[in-house]
This record gives C-alpha cells, sequence and structure tokens, in this order.
C-alpha cells in the first residue's frame, strides 16, 4: 500500500508545493466552470455589443469606471461623427438651415476631449442636439452614401 506522505510543518518547500497545488486545484476548478466564446465577424458587426449585453445580462452589469469610460467613448463619437457630417455639408454645398447653428462648427472641428473624471460637457449636449435636429445636417446624413458616413448615423 501507498501512503501520501504528509507535508512536514516545518518544511518551507513542502509549505510552499502544497500551496500551489492548492491554487492549481482552484484554478482547475474556476477553469471548469468558465465559458469561453469565439465571436467572428466584419468591423462594426456588433462583437463587442454582444459581449456588452452579456455581461449587462448575466454578470450583472457595468461598474462605475466602465460607466465612465463608455461617457467618454460616446463622446468622442459624436464629435467625430458630427466633424464627419460638417465636412460633408461642406463638401455637398447643403447649408444649415438655421445660421444660429453655424457657431458650433468650431466647437466640433476642434476635437475636443473629456476623461472619465469629467462630466459630459453641457454645453456640447445642447449643440449636439441643435445640430442633430438641423433639417441641413438631416440631409447631408440622408446623402451618406457620397462620403463616409459611419452606419449607424444614417
Amino acid at each position: 500500500m501507498c501512503f501520501k506522505a504528509s507535508a512536514d510543518k516545518n518544511d518551507p518547500g513542502a509549505l510552499q508545493n502544497e500551496a500551489i497545488e492548492k491554487q492549481l486545484r482552484e484554478d482547475k476548478k474556476r477553469l471548469q466552470r468558465e465559458i469561453k466564446i469565439l465571436l467572428l465577424g466584419a468591423g462594426e458587426s456588433g462583437k463587442s455589443t454582444i459581449l456588452k449585453q452579456m455581461k449587462m445580462i448575466y454578470a450583472n452589469g457595468f461598474n462605475d469606471q466602465d460607466r465612465k469610460q463608455f461617457k467618454v467613448t460616446i463622446f468622442s463619437n459624436l464629435v467625430n461623427a458630427f466633424h464627419t457630417i460638417l465636412q460633408a455639408m461642406e463638401e455637398l454645398e447643403e447649408p444649415f438651415e438655421k445660421p444660429a447653428n453655424n457657431k458650433y462648427v468650431e466647437w466640433i472641428t476642434s476635437e475636443p476631449e473629456i476623461d472619465t473624471s469629467q462630466p459630459f460637457p453641457r454645453e456640447f449636449e445642447e449643440a449636439f442636439r441643435n445640430l442633430w435636429l438641423d433639417s441641413g445636417v438631416q440631409r447631408a446624413i440622408s446623402r451618406g452614401n457620397e462620403y463616409a458616413l459611419h452606419d449607424n448615423l444614417s
């Protein structure tokens, strides 16, 4: 009969070995419960969106740091999208319905950024809303096939 020799409580090597063995057993149990998914698809086809939805549904949503980072990403996407639209309006010779919206062009083209600690700038919220509601902007968006307008804006 074979018996497992008990670890000598005074032997540092044996104690270290036991700790490593314990960690390996815990890792094995954790990996057995883990599900891995490979998502394939063209750029902008929704792979990240699926992962975010799964996190919301199955992993108790997003923490505060995630939300702060999304705010930065959303702001950047809005600035970039309106920058593209404003350039297209100029090339397509599509004027604003409301000339007062011209004041927002400089704001958008200055490529502003925010970081995770900053609130969403209220003046840009107003700019985005007014530009979006402008029929000249909407006409440029409807002509998105004539320039590189991102799919989620058309």
